[in-house]
């Protein structure tokens, strides 16, 4: 086995208990995931930096990355980390590495490289086939709750690929994130609060409050200390304690649990009972709903129920219009759905499913800004059709009254549930009717277009008009 050079390599500081446990974690022989992380400015891109960049050093030519939601944001951020942890530890220039723009690489004198990853969803690859031959040492994943899981599952099939085996290194992640009810907060922290962690996944609590020099103080009085007011931890610390109770709770307590958004429709655990619904029973008309719009949609997808459960879901990227009318056509003969209960979006190629000489003449229009439909005889005062559907989606997954069955891979589940907890009220408009958070705003927000929501929701309209004609208001 290569010997890897000796000295100043070494000499990290930690900042906390918390890093401490992570530091063991991280150099141990059987860990190989690790979730690190609750509040802000617990030292989470700062202590990732330090081990990369340690390993980087300690062993020629391995090579690990950094990855993030956008590596603009990599850049901005777990970047100047690792320059402030160079800087704080007086770490010479030529052993920070150079990093080349063009190839987003810090490379280091002795073959290293750290190599920054982009770990936005592409709806051009869902399943994360560009990181499929990627070879890695390691890495490190920053704010790893955003990042789509399928994403991540491959990035661990892709370490302990690159000299490991020549110097012994056990591969692993080091995964940080702040509170948040997805796949960081099942896999790592559900576990660790039930007592029931594996040997090779591990989760570490970190908190801004943990540097501080008197952690125990805060904590019983909710006040710095003397000795805490204007060091750097204090500080961060007295910047969380302005900002509101829900932000305090994840930020600054790094609480997982606390899930008390006002403006969401639909509350974490009634998401979880949505594809846990073994008290409905399939039964009854057969529906095929249909996002198939091509303008501004990123993938199209198609639901088929029964009853009020999905009993399949599909989706594919942006396609051809003969590929997508041959879809609905296949799925309609395969599950034997009525034409009279599918309905389609109706821009883009959809314009072309249904009506008089439509490849389905039968089937229902959906016009998303659309008026909304009349309800049990009632007009409903929603902005549109869209947000009409989504706020009745949401109060029967809340009622329990639907339920998913369909088979679909645990990456197509956590997006799904990812675009449920986007379901979120605005004020009302200027006329007074009900809105919902704008479709740019969730894109912006979870990199992609909520089109699973979107083809979930256009289940309502038969709600709406059970085998009526669309009777809109």
């Amino acid at each position: 086995m290569s010997q890897p050079p000796q000295g100043k390599v070494m000499d990290f500081q930690v900042q906390s208990s918390a890093q401490e446990q992570a530091w063991a974690y991280l150099f141990d022989k059987t860990t190989r995931s690790i979730g690190f992380g609750g509040g802000g400015g617990g030292g989470k891109s700062f202590n990732g930096a330090a081990w990369v960049w340690m390993m980087c050093n300690r062993y020629p030519g391995v090579r690990y990355f950094f990855g993030r939601k956008e590596l603009k944001r990599l850049k901005q951020s777990t970047l100047v980390s690792y320059y402030e942890f160079c800087d704080a530890y007086g770490v010479p220039e030529f052993q920070r590495g150079r990093f080349n723009e063009n190839s987003s690489t810090i490379f280091f004198q002795n073959g290293s490289e750290i190599v920054l990853l982009d770990l936005k969803y592409k709806p051009s690859d869902p399943l994360g086939g560009s990181f499929g031959s990627l070879l890695f040492t390691g890495g490190f994943i920053d704010e790893s709750y955003e990042i789509p899981y399928t994403y991540i599952e491959v990035l661990y099939s892709r370490i302990g690929r690159w000299k490991n085996e020549e110097y012994q290194i056990t591969p692993k992640i080091l995964e940080a994130s702040n509170p948040d009810k997805g796949h960081f907060y099942k896999r790592f922290y559900v576990p660790f609060r039930e007592g029931k962690e594996t040997k090779d996944a591990k989760f570490v609590p970190a908190l801004a409050i943990d540097r501080l020099k008197r952690p125990k103080y805060f904590r019983k009085f909710r006040k710095l200390h003397s000795s805490d007011i204007n060091t750097g931890a204090g500080i961060y610390v007295e910047n969380l304690l302005r900002l509101g109770k829900q932000m305090q709770e994840r930020l600054l307590w790094g609480n997982f649990e606390y899930d008390d958004d006002p403006l969401a429709l639909i509350e974490y655990d009634d998401i979880q009972s949505f594809f846990d619904s073994r008290h409905l029973v399939p039964a009854g008309q057969r529906y095929l709903t249909a996002d198939v719009a091509l303008r501004g949609s990123d993938l199209f997808v198609i639901t088929v129920w029964e009853g009020s459960v999905v009993i399949h879901l599909e989706f594919m990227e942006k396609s051809g219009g003969r590929e997508v009318l041959d879809k609905i056509k296949e799925l309609q003969r395969r599950f034997k759905v009525k034409e009279r209960n599918i309905t389609y979006d109706s821009d883009g190629v959809g314009g072309f499913v249904g009506g008089k000489g439509g490849f389905l003449p039968h089937s229902r229009p959906f016009v998303n800004g659309g008026s909304p439909m009349k309800y049990k005889g009632q007009v409903e005062n929603y902005q549109n059709l869209k947000t009409q559907c989504l706020y009745h989606f949401a109060q029967e997954v809340t009622d329990g009254t639907i339920g998913f069955a369909a088979d679909i891979s645990p990456g197509t589940r956590e997006l799904i549930e990812e675009e449920m907890q986007q379901i979120k009220r605005l004020s009302l408009d200027e006329e007074g009717r009900l809105r919902l958070k704008r479709k740019d705003d969730i894109r912006r927000d979870i990199g992609r277009s909520p089109d699973f929501t979107d083809a979930l929701a256009m289940r309502m309209v038969f709600k709406f008009i059970g085998r009526k004609k669309l009777e809109y208001a």
